[in-house]
């Protein structure tokens, strides 16, 4: 199988002296109508959920004719950014007007120096904003995809990010994004948030979510490289909220999984975020982690799952919220039946689903769930009023 070699580094995105020229593209990319509904349009998804949480797909089998129209200008970003599509350079002058053109250069995100030309990133949009990230794929002919392997890539929003918005939307005061990627999470929050931060240990997602604030002139949000394990606030810089997009998959025996730095299980993560809350949150801050569960054969749900792992841990006010979200989970259906859902982001191709179903029924899994758990950090006890002296 081909694979995609790395030519881009964001690392000259982060520099202060692209942040005229991202600015620039983010004023011009919302002249020009490139938000989600134009992308999805472009490719006839029926909802502009389904094209970001399975680019991969649509770039396999959408029409690839020129864009003509009123729309051409968003088709091409789409195609070349979000698709990920090598296309005939001479396709760019007639649709794109030259001062976008020019940005996407001279930021180095397009190369159009031959006779195709192909982006060197991925360029998501999404409600007004736009995230930088690295390709995931490269689609260069009709039906063919050819894969990045890299262990440290910075993947482009997708289904997960979309399932913590709600949850991100209601929080009150400051949130801090932990395995921010390329700082969705923390450039998406709500009206109640006064203050937002990112924390990743890929510093790659930290120079995409950089420039990312940048680009979307949130330059007040600060993106920190480091081991949520051991990171540490000052009280006084702690935050009232995190969310943690968990970087977790079901386990396919003998493989490392996707993760950025190899496979985590969902039980593990929970327990390093029960240890770090204290660290990073005030006294009662909430933590709010998405993530898959598989659920043990003696066992009700996740939800049953999830409290036998935080039994005995020092925090209050537990909950499990299910999403149902057919993309990411196993039903005890799909179990049975030894089926997954067609479009599955868990595995690729059928090989790998076998293999997958072979795996969770020897490890006696009943269905794999995706969940918000949430939870707060203890208050301190209340301090009794000095008494009078006699």
């Amino acid at each position: 199988m081909a694979v995609l070699e790395r030519t881009f580094d964001p690392a000259g995105l982060a520099a202060p002296a692209s942040a005229p020229a991202l600015r620039a593209l983010g004023a011009l990319l919302r002249e020009v109508g490139f938000d989600e509904h134009g992308a999805a349009r472009a490719v006839a998804a029926p909802a502009p959920d389904l094209l970001l949480s399975n680019s991969a797909r649509y770039a396999f089998f959408a029409d690839r004719s020129r864009p003509e129209g009123p729309h051409a200008e968003v088709a091409l970003l789409t195609s070349l950014f979000v698709l990920n599509r090598s296309l005939p350079a001479d396709w760019l002058g007639g649709a794109l007007r030259p001062e976008l053109l020019d940005l996407l250069r001279e930021l180095e995100l397009l190369d159009d120096a031959g006779e195709l030309a192909r982006g060197r990133v991925s360029l998501t949009p999404w409600q007004g904003r736009w995230f930088l990230a690295d390709r995931l794929f490269h689609s260069p002919a009709p039906q063919q995809l050819v894969a990045a392997t890299e262990r440290d890539l910075v993947m482009p929003p997708h289904a997960s990010s979309l399932l913590v918005l709600d949850t991100l939307q209601a929080l009150r005061g400051s949130v801090l994004d932990v395995g921010c990627g390329t700082g969705f999470l923390a450039l998406n929050t709500g009206a109640g948030t006064d203050r937002s931060a990112g924390l990743d240990l890929n510093p790659r997602c930290v120079a995409y979510a950089t420039a990312n604030a940048v680009l979307n002139r949130r330059d007040e949000v600060a993106f920190t490289a480091g081991d949520f394990a051991d990171h540490t606030l000052t009280p006084d810089r702690r935050f009232d909220h995190l969310v943690f997009n968990a970087p977790t998959l079901p386990r396919i025996d003998d493989e490392e999984g996707d993760g950025e730095f190899g496979q985590s299980t969902m039980e593990w993560l929970l327990h390093a975020a029960v240890a770090m809350a204290p660290r990073v949150l005030r006294p009662g801050g909430g933590a709010h982690i998405l993530g898959i569960v598989e659920v043990p054969a003696d066992r009700v749900d996740a939800a049953e799952t999830v409290r036998d792992w935080l039994a005995g841990a020092d925090v209050t006010d537990v909950t499990v919220t299910a999403h149902d979200s057919p993309l990411l989970q196993v039903t005890r259906r799909q179990l049975e039946q030894r089926r997954l859902h067609g479009n599955s982001l868990l595995v690729y191709g059928a090989g790998q689903a076998r293999r997958l179903l072979d795996s969770l029924a020897r490890r006696g899994t009943a269905a794999v769930e995706v969940v918000t758990i949430g939870f707060r950090t203890p208050l301190p006890p209340p301090q009794e009023p000095p008494t009078e002296r006699q």
